[in-house]
């Protein structure tokens, strides 16, 4: 996997959403360790998992087979018809 590599940016949030579009888009690095232990520990704490490790499995699967791309893309266009945008 390629490293995630972000360029700096003076638009507030556009360097976020080049790292969380690298990360659901399979790229590698620390930003996607951190994005899976994350989501790992969330699945854990609400039950839908076992183990942190069963959720970290579960999320890695979902970022690797498109699922957590379609996820964002369908809550974020929901978002923008809310808003009129």
């Amino acid at each position: 996997m390629k490293a995630i590599e972000a360029p700096p940016s003076d638009v507030p949030g556009e360097r976020l959403r080049t790292i969380v579009r690298a990360v659901l888009d399979g790229r590698g690095g620390p930003p996607r360790d951190i994005v899976l232990l994350n989501a790992g520990a969330a699945l854990f704490v609400a039950g839908r998992v076992e183990s942190v490790r069963a959720g970290i499995a579960r999320a890695a699967k979902a970022i690797d087979n498109g699922a957590a791309r379609l996820t964002l893309d369908a809550m974020a266009s929901g978002s923008r018809a809310e808003a009129g945008v």
